[in-house]
């Protein structure tokens, strides 16, 4: 089967699958440069309720695709269970996602309530969080330094490196 194009693709996931959703969103990483031969689809869809949320894997129309269907009430559940992870996947995937089903207004809301938070950013660290962040990456140190294994070297090595950059933020 060929490939069709995301944005077809994705169109036709949602029209098929999700006739009464009130709004989908088709990440944008698959439509950038940065498509790989093995990227995905990502899709937003938004349901009056259950059966959201839930996620689910398919393949369809030549693409593999990761559909997180969400209600608003979940959405924004799930938006600060991003934030609490320090990460806004879900919501970028909202804010910045082309829109393959649209019902007016109420998609340009979750469009702005996505951008709020990402714009809010990460709550401050607390000098708990700080201190075992600090713990984690001198164990690390210290367990690098003591080994000799080749294997578990490039296992620490990348826990640490993981670690650096979570605390960042």
């Amino acid at each position: 089967m060929e490939t069709a194009d995301p944005i077809v693709a994705a169109t036709q996931i949602v029209n098929e699958r999700f006739p009464e959703c009130r709004g989908a969103f088709l990440s944008k990483s698959v439509l950038t440069s940065h498509r790989t031969p093995t990227s995905d689809l990502d899709i937003v869809v938004v349901l009056d309720g259950p059966p959201a949320p839930y996620r689910e894997k398919i393949r369809s129309h030549g693409w593999i695709t990761e559909l997180f269907v969400h209600s608003r009430d979940s959405l924004t559940r799930f938006y600060g269970l991003d934030a609490q992870s320090r990460t806004c996947t879900l919501a970028n995937m909202s804010a910045n996602g082309y829109v393959p089903r649209s019902n007016g207004y109420e998609v340009t809301e979750i469009q702005e309530e996505a951008r709020a938070i990402i714009d809010a950013g990460p709550a401050a660290l607390t000098n708990e969080d700080r201190a075992r962040r600090r713990y984690r990456l001198t164990d690390l140190l210290e367990n690098l330094r003591g080994t000799s294994d080749h294997v578990e070297t490039v296992f620490i090595a990348s826990q640490l490196l993981r670690e650096a950059g979570d605390s960042l933020y």
